[in-house]
């Protein structure tokens, strides 16, 4: 079982919005898998925990684990992806809705189009925000428009190029690490 800091913060949130909508949803991206996060029913194996899959609907997604009511964090497949996601969520929800809300320009939680600047802005629109508990008022519209204009830099990626010999002709090949 993996423990990362802060996971009991991601099923508090998943639990308060339960109150409010009957399926809450959460939306992590990385470069590589999508993520979304889910409650389980009463039925389930596990009631109440944070269901961890890929996404597609019951029965064709991928299930890659859950967080449990009391914040344990057990991943059927070691994922340095998954658990990195998580990890950057649980610590800061809010900034992580403001990034996935540049990047992609949709809400991390209903996964509809951020069009009000000030919900561009926050990543996230204010019935979401009433939904999960979260901030979404707290910017003056002029700041927030002139906000949404400014464009996030990407962290440049480097890959790092091995060459190596090919064992039946010696021809060299590149290898990404």
């Amino acid at each position: 079982m993996l423990t990362i800091e802060h996971t009991e913060s991601i099923v508090k949130l998943m639990h308060a919005a339960r109150l409010r909508i009957k399926y809450p949803k959460i939306r992590l991206q990385s470069d590589d898998i999508t993520i979304q996060l889910s409650v389980a029913g009463h039925k389930a194996q596990i009631p109440n925990s944070v269901n961890i899959t890929d996404g597609k609907p019951f029965g064709e997604s991928k299930f890659y684990g859950r967080i449990l009511p009391d914040g344990q964090l057990k991943l059927r497949i070691e994922s340095d992806i998954i658990t990195h996601e998580l990890k950057l969520f649980a610590e800061n929800p809010t900034g992580y809705a403001k990034l996935y809300g540049k990047l992609h320009g949709n809400c991390m939680f209903c996964s509809r189009e951020l069009s009000d600047p000030q919900s561009v802005v926050v990543g996230y629109g204010p019935i979401c925000a009433s939904h999960y508990g979260l901030p979404h008022g707290d910017i003056d519209t002029e700041i927030a428009n002139e906000l949404a204009e400014i464009e996030m830099p990407m962290p440049e990626i480097k890959l790092q190029l091995n060459l190596i010999a090919c064992p039946n002709c010696g021809t060299k090949i590149e290898v990404n690490k």
